[in-house]
């Protein structure tokens, strides 16, 4: 659906294809639930640019460690539960 199809009743108009579709992409891993995570952090921040450090926190090491304990969470159970209900 496009941004203008949100609002207008009726009839949805597709504008294009999506990012996940332009780079051919079928499952979200952890890389994409970190690379979200930074993404919602920054929505809420005070910043207006994006930059790698925001004051003290660090999206960098954000995105690392989100990837670093999903990959080597020794609850395989939590993170099949996590990447399958990304993949619905």
């Amino acid at each position: 659906m496009s941004p203008s199809s949100a609002l207008a009743s009726g009839k949805v108009h597709n504008t294009c294809a999506s990012n996940a579709k332009i780079h051919h992409m079928a499952h979200v891993e952890a890389y994409h639930i970190a690379y979200a995570a930074v993404h919602a952090h920054f929505s809420i921040c005070s910043q207006d640019k994006f930059t790698e450090v925001d004051g003290q926190f660090s999206f960098s090491e954000f995105y690392y460690r989100i990837i670093d304990f999903i990959i080597n969470n020794e609850d395989e159970a939590w993170v099949e539960e996590l990447t399958s209900h990304h993949n619905k």
